[in-house]
């Protein structure tokens, strides 16, 4: 029925409950005498188009929500979904526009950059984060002002529920980071220092990501993609 009203609704839907969301479901909340949230503005969503066509259980077309988490973690398609939503036009899906979004975005931008940090650091100085603090020289200035430019467009993005532009400014935020690491080296500089160490441990983890191979690509499509199995 409703939230306390510290609380803020952001109702996401098809276009088919606009009427429920806008006339029903706030006449029914004006209605009670308890102090509840109206849902903002809502983010309607167009239509996706399912590897080519409508979900079809007799043509096998379609992946399910069990099937979906069975395959890949949740953070694949949250962030799968939200970077291919349909806000404007219609999207579609296919299995080869998944495996390349995830590919690109997540295991060879964001992934990257945090396996690689935590990769060298753990080469250079083991299992603990070094100590001290190389001077700022101009590229750190910037790197810090393009940074805050960044997560600004990006909370501003989100609070105006403009999901791809939210997450385009994400990227761009991996991506500043994946360039300071390949321009500036920062490792060798912190070498150059008296090597103390903060006391804080870490354990180098296994890959954020992994990739999603050709190979997967031709078996979900036989599976999920509608073509007949003999």
């Amino acid at each position: 029925m409703g939230h306390p009203v510290r609380c803020g609704l952001h109702p996401v839907h098809g276009q088919g409950q606009r009427t429920f969301s806008h006339s029903l479901l706030p006449g029914d909340v004006a209605r009670d005498e308890r102090a509840v949230e109206l849902a903002a503005p809502d983010q309607k969503f167009s239509l996706v188009d399912v590897l080519r066509g409508k979900f079809s259980t007799s043509l096998k077309r379609g992946i399910f929500l069990d099937d979906a988490l069975a395959l890949y973690p949740a953070d694949y398609w949250r962030y799968f979904l939200l970077a291919q939503s349909p806000e404007a036009d219609d999207a579609g899906f296919t299995w080869e526009l998944f495996a390349t979004v995830i590919n690109k975005d997540l295991v060879g931008n964001f992934g990257n950059f945090v396996n690689r940090t935590l990769t060298l650091t753990s080469r250079h100085f083991g299992s603990q984060v070094p100590g001290g603090r190389a001077p700022f020289t101009e590229v750190e200035v910037q790197l810090k002002a393009d940074c805050a430019r960044v997560v600004s467009q990006y909370r501003t993005h989100l609070r105006q529920t403009e999901f791809r532009k939210a997450l385009k400014a994400l990227r761009e935020l991996w991506s500043l980071g994946n360039r300071y690491l390949d321009s500036r080296a920062p490792w060798a500089q912190l070498l150059e220092l008296d090597g103390d160490f903060d006391g804080h441990l870490f354990e180098l983890p296994e890959l954020l990501f992994r990739r999603v191979e050709r190979a997967d690509v031709e078996a979900y499509r036989r599976r999920f993609g509608g073509e007949h199995q003999a």
